[in-house]
C-alpha cells in the first residue's frame, strides 16, 4: 500500500510540474504567433483603421492571456504539488475543479482548432500547400499538455482513495 502511495504522489508532484511548465508553451505560442503574423491578431481584435489602437488593444489581448493562463496554471499546479507530499492532508479539492475544468476547455479548443479543419476539407490543403508541420507540431505539444493534465487528475484521485484506504486499515 505504502509503495502505491508513493509512486501516485510522485506521479502527481510531476504532473503538477508540469502542468506549470506548459504555461511557459502557452506563452511562448502565442507571443511567437502574434510575432509572426501581427495582423491576424490585429484582425481578431478590432476592425478599427487606426493601427495603434489596434496594436495596443492585440497586446492587452495577449499579455491579459499570459497572465491569466499563468495564474490559472499556478492555481492547479502548486496545490497539485502540496497534496503530493508526504503529509498532506488530502482535503484539497478546488485545484481539481479548476484541472477538470481547464482540461474540458483545452479539449473544445483543440476539437475546434484541429479536428473542424479536417472534416471541412482545409485540412487537406494545408497537406498540399506543405503548412502541416506547425499544426501538427503545435497538436502535439498541446495533446500532451492534455494528457499531462488528466494524469494529474487520474493521480489525485487514486491517492485520495489510497490515503483513505490506508488510514481505515
Amino acid at each position: 500500500m505504502e509503495a502505491k502511495i508513493r509512486r501516485e504522489r510522485e506521479t502527481l508532484f510531476l504532473s503538477s510540474l508540469a502542468v506549470i511548465i506548459f504555461c511557459v508553451w502557452g506563452s511562448a505560442k502565442v507571443l511567437f504567433s502574434y510575432i509572426l503574423d501581427p495582423i491576424h491578431w490585429i484582425k481578431y481584435v478590432t476592425g478599427s483603421d487606426n493601427p495603434a489602437i489596434t496594436e495596443t488593444g492585440a497586446a492587452i489581448i495577449i499579455v491579459a492571456y499570459i497572465f491569466v493562463n499563468f495564474i490559472f496554471r499556478l492555481c492547479i499546479g502548486l496545490p497539485a504539488i502540496k497534496e503530493s507530499r508526504a503529509d498532506a492532508s488530502g482535503k484539497r479539492v478546488l485545484y481539481l475543479i479548476f484541472a477538470v475544468i481547464f482540461l474540458a476547455t483545452d479539449i473544445i479548443f483543440y476539437w475546434t482548432a484541429f479536428i473542424m479543419p479536417i472534416r471541412s476539407g482545409h485540412f487537406i490543403e494545408m497537406v498540399e500547400s506543405g503548412e502541416i508541420i506547425g499544426p501538427l507540431a503545435m497538436l502535439f505539444i498541446e495533446v500532451t499538455s492534455c494528457f499531462v493534465t488528466m494524469q494529474l487528475i487520474i493521480s489525485s484521485l487514486k491517492l485520495k482513495y489510497l490515503r483513505r484506504a490506508a488510514k481505515e486499515a
